[in-house]
C-alpha cells in the first residue's frame, strides 16, 4: 500500500483543531473588542485593556487592523475555522473509512503548512507594527503564538509528504480551502458592515445628543480651590468666566477637548475667557489617586508639559504633544520644546528634576480636590463636567454661566418656585443658596 503523505494518528489532528478552537475564541474576543473601540471613538477599554499591562488601542487603531473593511480577528476567526474543518477532513481521509471524503485530502497537512507559512508571516508583521508602537496586545500575542502553534504541528503530521511534495495535489487543495473560505466569509462580512455602519451611525447620534455630566462645587470645595500661577494660563484674568481644563496629554479624549477648547478661546476671545490647564495623567507612576495605568507615558509628557511651561513655550508644546500621542511619539519631547525656543540644556535638567516633580504633585492634587477621577474633565466656574464637549456645548455653557451665576446649575440644584431668589434663569428657578 502506498505511504500516507501525512502521520497516522489522531494526537496530531486533535491538536490541530484544538489550537484553531483557541484561535476562534481569541478572535471573537478580539473582534468584540476592536467594534468596541471604533463605536468609543478610539477609548481603549474592553476586555484586551482590562488585562495588565495590554493596549490594544495601537492594534485596532492601526489601519493593518482591517482587511477589506473587515477586522483582522475576524478574517482571522474564518482561517482557524476552516483549517480546523481542514485537518477533520484529512484524518478522516487518511482512515479511508468515510467514502464520502476525498481522498485527496490526505496532502491538506502539507496545504496547512503553507497556509501556516502565510498566516505567520502575516503575524510577525503585525507584530512588528507593536513593537514599533511600543505597545503589545494580549490577544495578538496569543493568536502568534496559535499560529506558530499550528506550523509546528503541522510539519511533524505533514513530513512524509513534504519530503515528496505533490505541487497539483497541494495546489488544489488550497483552491478548494480558498473557495470555501470564501463562500462561507461572504454572508457574514456583509452583515457584520451592516451591523457595525448601522452602530457607528447610532453612536454618533448619542454622542452629538448626550450632555456631560454635570456636577457643582460645593461652597467648602469652591473656597478652598487654589490654582497656582505656575499653572498654564491663557486669556485675561478679569475675564467673566475662568474654565478649567484637567487633562491627560495621553488621552485621544482629551486631545478632542483641547482642539475644542482652543477653537472656543479663539472665537470668544481672552476678554470673555480665561483657561487654566491643570495635568491629571492616569498613571499610576506619578497620580496616587488612579487604580491603574491607563496610560504608561502620561507621566513623562506631564513632566515635559510643565518643563514647556518654564520654557515659556506651553500652548504651542500642548498642542504638539496631543498631536504625537502613542509611543513612540513623532518627536522626541526635548526635540519639541527646543523647535519651540527652549534651551536643550535647561529642558533636559527640568525633566529630572525634584521640583518639576512636586509641581507635578501639586497639579494631580488640585484636580483631585475638585473630585476628579477621570480625564477629561472642564471646570467651568465652579461646575464640574465630566467627558468630551462639543464646542456648541461649550458655548451654550459660556453663555450661560454668564447670564446667572446659577443658571449653569440649574440642572444640577433643586428648584425652590416657592421662594423669590435673586438667581432666576430661563424657565427654571433655582434656589440661590443651594448655588452660591
Amino acid at each position: 500500500m502506498k505511504r500516507l503523505p501525512m502521520r497516522k494518528g489522531t494526537g496530531l489532528p486533535a491538536l490541530v483543531i484544538a489550537l484553531c478552537a483557541v484561535g476562534v475564541v481569541v478572535s471573537a474576543m478580539s473582534t468584540i473588542d476592536h467594534v468596541a473601540f471604533q463605536i468609543r471613538d478610539g477609548a481603549n477599554g474592553g476586555l484586551c485593556a482590562a488585562i495588565a499591562g495590554s493596549d490594544c488601542s495601537a492594534a485596532h487603531s492601526n489601519p493593518a487592523s482591517e482587511l477589506l473593511g473587515l477586522p483582522i480577528s475576524l478574517l482571522g476567526g474564518a482561517f482557524y475555522l476552516g483549517v480546523a474543518v481542514m485537518a477533520l477532513l484529512a484524518w478522516m481521509a487518511g482512515r479511508g473509512r468515510t467514502p464520502s471524503i476525498p481522498r485527496s485530502f490526505v496532502w491538506a497537512p502539507t496545504a496547512l503548512v503553507a497556509l501556516s507559512v502565510v498566516s505567520l508571516g502575516y503575524s510577525a508583521w503585525l507584530a512588528s507594527i507593536l513593537v514599533e508602537a511600543g505597545r503589545w496586545c494580549a490577544f495578538c500575542v496569543s493568536l502568534y503564538c496559535v499560529n506558530l502553534g499550528i506550523l509546528i504541528t503541522g510539519l511533524v503530521w505533514a513530513w512524509p509528504g513534504l519530503r515528496r511534495p505533490s505541487a497539483v495535489a497541494v495546489t488544489g487543495c488550497l483552491a478548494v480551502f480558498a473557495g470555501v473560505f470564501v463562500g462561507a466569509l461572504a454572508p457574514a462580512a456583509y452583515a457584520y458592515q451592516a451591523v457595525l455602519s448601522r452602530q457607528l451611525e447610532d453612536a454618533a447620534v448619542r454622542a452629538a445628543s448626550k450632555k456631560p455630566r454635570s456636577t457643582p462645587l460645593g461652597d467648602n470645595t469652591w473656597a478652598a480651590l487654589e490654582i497656582p500661577e505656575t499653572v498654564p494660563s491663557i486669556g485675561s484674568p478679569d475675564a467673566p468666566t475662568t474654565l478649567v481644563e484637567f487633562s491627560d496629554f495621553d488621552c485621544p479624549f482629551c486631545a478632542a477637548m483641547h482642539e475644542t477648547i482652543a477653537a472656543l478661546f479663539e472665537d470668544e476671545g481672552g476678554l470673555r475667557i480665561r483657561v487654566r490647564f491643570v495635568q491629571f495623567p492616569l498613571d499610576a507612576s506619578c497620580n496616587q489617586f488612579v487604580a491603574d495605568t491607563v496610560h504608561e507615558d502620561a507621566c513623562r509628557v506631564a513632566r515635559a508639559a510643565i518643563c514647556a511651561q518654564r520654557a515659556g513655550v506651553f500652548w504651542e508644546f500642548a498642542k504638539r504633544a496631543f498631536e504625537g500621542q502613542g509611543n513612540p511619539r513623532t518627536e522626541d519631547l526635548t526635540d519639541i520644546a527646543v523647535g519651540l525656543g527652549a534651551d536643550r540644556a535647561s529642558f533636559d535638567s527640568c525633566l529630572n528634576a525634584e521640583s518639576t516633580g512636586r509641581a507635578l504633585a501639586r497639579n494631580i492634587q488640585i484636580a483631585h480636590s475638585v473630585g476628579v477621577t477621570a480625564t477629561p474633565t472642564t471646570l467651568v466656574n465652579r461646575v464640574r463636567f465630566e467627558g468630551r464637549m462639543s464646542l456648541d456645548q461649550l458655548k451654550e455653557t459660556l453663555d450661560r454661566s454668564e447670564v446667572c451665576s446659577c443658571d449653569l446649575l440649574a440642572e444640577v440644584c433643586a428648584c425652590d418656585r416657592e421662594k423669590t431668589p435673586d438667581c432666576a434663569c430661563g424657565m427654571q428657578v433655582v434656589d440661590s443658596a443651594a448655588c452660591h
